[in-house]
């Protein structure tokens, strides 16, 4: 069953990313590191300019504001990646004529390098380079297609960071024919010192084939020769050790969990053209449509056992029209509708939480990105030309704590998505241990109001629960203490918004109170 969605409205609580730009802007990509939302836009240059500027906008409380917005990183043709460690974030785009460039930043987002030309060689040919790219703690590994005389597909490698690229790029088609058309359809599949990568050349104007490379050394070295993989052009390829590499139009998969050295037919989906793939640890999703040109309509369906059996397809005659994307995280299953022509219809995204046996619509208009996470889902969409950013339901957090015993400050959190039929915890550590507290709940806007030294962002009328931190008698920051609230499966608390806020009863802290920072959620 599809339940429809709510609402289309922008929320009121959405920032716009780019207020002072008045010119068209390209798909933004986005992005969250913890609490940290990132935001990249490629900016078109002047009418008949081959080059633009790349924007970037920050949110360091989880998409709640955007104090950094249109900060320039750098001019580029395309902007095409986005990918990030623990300790890095890099974004790569190309530059017409010169190759793939990058920058990165090693605070989450708060500085950033000048572009680094990532190809390190000279006589590039001025032609789309598709480039995709993977981060492994310091190494950095871009694959590109792009022609010269000896070759198209080249990949390079950076072990500090992207900083810097020592190593001219190794041609990866060797053993494809020079006489080849164009590649195309390139992508990086990695599962941690595996990288596969996979693209499509045409032998002949009528032929099309899918070639592989393979690196087990983090892409220090590479396969001798492409290896032909499969006839056809593939959609998308997706796995983390199993392999799931798609050739659409006859509803294949191919399925590998040796690495990428064997392969074999994959149980079918039902889905007779798949358009994407997605998987996390044992689930694959699939979405389609069902290859009609006069009644098209779309298809998902979903794998416990990445591609060995698949469930019954389900059908969404609604959404006929639209490009999908799939996103597994965890046991949530999300398929983001974007318009394959109108950039201002309202897009929207749906949801499975049982493993693909119902869905329903979780967020309004989501036009432009949609970045689903942990802690909190974050949507773009697009008015005129503004991109607007906003929490589409989840957690994010507000003002600061007040420190306490040993100058530890307590902290609120939120755990689990707030969707409705689920249980989300409101979650307090690092709290004086056995001492009273009270946890606030209000519904509506929070208002910053000065409490002493603290910020109560909580608004009358409001719900209290007493409740005393566990850990030990005075012990600095051993006390915690967990809040469970049963969200119901009821339409009518989608789009609820509530505050909470706590204050612990402790000698030390200002006032004799330790206050925590307040969180935002929003329920869908």
């Amino acid at each position: 069953m599809l339940v429809t969605s709510v609402t289309a409205q922008v929320p009121s609580h959405a920032i716009s990313l780019n207020p002072s730009v008045t010119t068209a802007l390209g798909w933004p990509l986005l992005a969250q590191t913890g609490d940290t939302a990132h935001c990249f836009q490629w900016w078109r240059g002047p009418l008949g300019s081959l080059d633009g500027m790349v924007l970037y906008a920050r949110s360091a409380d989880g998409g709640r504001t955007w104090p950094v917005r249109e900060q320039p990183l750098g001019t580029f043709s395309f902007l095409d990646a986005i990918a990030s460690g623990p300790s890095l974030l890099v974004a790569v785009g190309e530059v017409q004529a010169i190759g793939p460039m990058l920058v990165r930043s090693i605070d989450d987002g708060a500085t950033w390098s000048t572009p680094v030309h990532v190809g390190a060689t000279a006589s590039w040919q001025p032609v789309r380079m598709l480039p995709c790219v993977h981060v492994d703690g310091a190494t950095v590994t871009v694959v590109w297609s792009q022609s010269q005389l000896i070759g198209q597909v080249w990949a390079n490698r950076s072990t500090d960071g992207g900083a810097t690229w020592p190593n001219p790029p190794t041609r990866l088609d060797v053993g494809v024919p020079a006489t080849a058309v164009w590649p195309s359809l390139l992508r990086l599949v990695a599962n941690a010192a595996t990288l596969q990568v996979f693209w499509v050349y045409q032998p002949t104007l009528t032929s099309t084939v899918t070639a592989q490379q393979r690196s087990i050394d983090g892409g220090q070295t590479w396969l001798p020769a492409a290896q032909v993989l499969l006839p056809g052009p593939i959609a998308d390829a997706t796995g983390d050790g199993t392999i799931l590499l798609l050739a659409p139009g006859d509803s294949s998969l191919r399925r590998s969990t040796d690495g990428g050295v064997t392969w074999n037919p994959s149980a079918s989906p039902g889905i007779a053209a798949i358009v994407d793939l997605a998987s996390n640890g044992t689930t694959a999703l699939a979405v389609g449509n069902n290859g009609s040109t006069t009644s098209p309509t779309m298809v998902v369906n979903t794998s416990p056992d990445l591609g060995l059996t698949w469930g019954a397809p389900l059908v969404l005659p609604t959404y006929a029209l639209f490009r999908p994307t799939a996103h597994v995280l965890g046991t949530a299953l999300y398929v983001h509708f974007q318009h394959p022509v109108d950039p201002l219809d309202p897009g929207l995204v749906i949801f499975s939480g049982n493993g693909g046996s119902t869905w329903r619509a979780i967020s309004g208009p989501v036009n432009r990105a949609f970045s689903p996470g942990e802690r909190r889902n974050l949507n773009v969409t697009q008015q005129g030309p503004d991109f607007l950013a906003y929490v589409a339901l989840g957690h994010t957090p507000r003002g600061s704590s007040t420190a306490g015993t040993g100058g530890i400050a307590p902290t609120l959190a939120g755990a689990g998505l707030p969707m409705l039929g689920t249980t989300t915890t409101l979650v307090v550590d690092d709290a004086v241990g056995g001492s009273l507290a009270v946890l606030g709940l209000s519904f509506g806007a929070p208002a910053p109001t000065p409490l002493g030294s603290a910020t109560i962002w909580l608004q009358a009328p409001m719900v209290l629960t007493g409740f005393a931190t566990g850990g030990t008698l005075g012990g600095a920051g051993s006390g915690t203490f967990s809040l469970p609230i049963v969200i119901p499966n009821h339409v009518v608390f989608a789009g609820t918004r509530f505050v909470s806020q706590a204050a612990i009863v402790d000698g030390a802290g200002v006032g004799g109170l330790a206050v925590t920072n307040a969180m935002e959620t929003w329920v869908r």
